[in-house]
């Protein structure tokens, strides 16, 4: 969804009519990467409603299996270290799209790795570890996110 948004957005921008939009259209950037950024910290809001319904029922859940394990392992750690080798690549962009990109693939390193550690730990020790880590990983991406759609907003408000 998020890559949708971020080509949408770029290939809007590459089909500029001059006597239509004279001034090109670089003012659809930062609207694409707010509207990104609002969606990223609305779904950070979700996973907290979530964390906290689980928390409340206050029920553990069944233990994963060997093979559950092996699973959310491999997957896991898979998405991980493409997502790492994509950030690396993105990351040195001039382009503001391929840097917003950039920084949701580094942005999904830190919650697959903490996301990965709190489901392992709340699976092995205690099973309220899960839900905590999820509702830290959400504070986080509400605040990393709507701190990208102030910024954006001041570009697109300021460059009036």
């Amino acid at each position: 969804m998020a890559g949708g948004i971020l080509w949408f957005t770029h290939l809007s921008m590459k089909s500029i009519n001059v006597y239509k939009y004279p001034i090109g259209k670089l003012r659809v950037q930062p609207v694409g990467i707010i509207i990104f950024a609002a969606v990223m910290a609305t779904l950070g809001f979700q996973v907290f409603i979530q964390a906290v319904e689980k928390l409340i029922v206050n029920e553990a859940p069944d233990k994963l299996n060997q093979i559950q394990l092996l699973w959310l392992y491999s997957i896991m750690i898979f998405a991980t270290v493409v997502k790492l080798a994509l950030w690396l690549y993105c990351r040195t962009s001039g382009n503001k799209i391929v840097r917003a990109y950039a920084k949701d693939h580094y942005f999904d390193v830190v919650t697959n790795v903490v996301g990965l550690a709190a489901a392992v730990l709340g699976d092995r020790f205690y099973w309220w570890i899960d839900p905590i880590g999820a509702i830290a990983l959400a504070v986080y991406t509400i605040s990393n996110w709507s701190g990208t759609v102030w910024k954006m907003q001041v570009c697109v408000t300021f460059s009036v």
